[in-house]
């Protein structure tokens, strides 16, 4: 690995050359292994094909059918799409900045890959914040106002634009250079064509303002604005759910009360002694009645 040559020859600027890159050799403990080598590879290699495999999919799914294309599904879209971003740009170049220890990229890439990593990671914080928001609106407030797809399509408009704004900074400050290779006491030199990428500031408090600012609008607001919207859905739901509880106990009282009037009638009903009666036609009833009406109108009719 270049930089720890780079420590010890520093450290050794007194001692003839040729013995300190000698003595180096001899003692070096960072030189790289082919096992950890390999593994490293396989691991990003792995990383970067789920993400990539999964995000597409999951994009093109969401794309391609038009009920799936609600607030929350575009929202994760959208965070899939960063992801892809982190896929395509930064691991690739990780895993090559980290094997190589020297930059081989090119101007254009040392600008470009820090960049899309702050703008990818800030879309992914803020597309996680819009997600719990729009869950907290609904549950919350369920009667209240409900965003449409018009306003998530908007939200991520402004996600993305409010991200390039943030990482800017690193378009600007970080540059090509071979001065951590040329700021050695030796009388060779045994880096030719060597360059790091580096951030370089005009001051210390320009870089202490950019990463307060990023800690505050990458973590802390938005880790504070998270929290707060899932536990008050926490307690919302929790409140439903002892609501339901109570009003189950009570249909259930409710219910125990109606079968035990239901079995108290039933022992009423089976447990009498049945009266008897007389049972006779009940046509032979109405033909004496008209019999006794037919003689009572007509002895009324001789007495007239």
């Amino acid at each position: 690995m270049e930089l720890p040559k780079l420590l010890y020859l520093n450290s050794t600027g007194r001692r003839n050359s040729a013995q300190a890159w000698e003595d180096f050799l001899e003692a070096s403990q960072c030189r790289s292994s082919v096992a950890g080598t390999t593994f490293l590879i396989v691991a990003y290699s792995t990383v970067i094909a789920v993400g990539l495999i999964g995000n597409t999919c999951l994009v093109f799914v969401i794309s391609r059918q038009k009920e799936m294309r609600n607030v929350t599904n575009i929202l994760i879209a959208n965070l899939s799409c960063s992801d892809i971003l982190m896929c395509i740009v930064c691991l690739p170049v990780t895993v090559i900045y980290t094997l190589m220890d020297r930059w081989i990229l090119g101007e254009v890439l040392c600008k470009v890959t820090p960049f899309v990593q702050c703008m990818s990671v800030t879309v992914s914080i803020f597309s996680l914040v819009l997600i719990a928001l729009e869950r907290h609106q609904l549950i919350i407030n369920p009667t209240g106002w409900k965003p449409v797809v018009g306003h998530s399509y908007l939200a991520v408009a402004v996600t993305w634009l409010v991200a390039c704004f943030i990482s800017l900074p690193f378009l600007s400050f970080n540059i090509l250079t071979d001065a951590p290779f040329q700021n050695l006491s030796l009388s060779f030199d045994p880096f030719p064509d060597h360059f790091a990428c580096m951030e370089l500031w005009p001051s210390e408090k320009h870089r202490l303002a950019y990463a307060t600012c990023l800690l505050l609008f990458q973590y802390c607001l938005p880790l504070s604005l998270v929290l707060l919207c899932y536990l008050r859905i926490f307690l919302r739901l929790r409140r439903r759910k002892d609501m339901v509880e109570r009003s189950r106990d009570c249909s259930g009282g409710r219910n125990n009360f109606q079968k035990e009037v239901k079995s108290i009638l039933y022992r009423c009903r089976c447990g009498g002694t049945p009266e008897s009666y007389e049972s006779f036609p009940l046509s032979t009833v109405s033909t004496e009645v008209s019999k006794a009406s037919t003689a009572r109108n007509g002895s009324v009719s001789l007495n007239a």
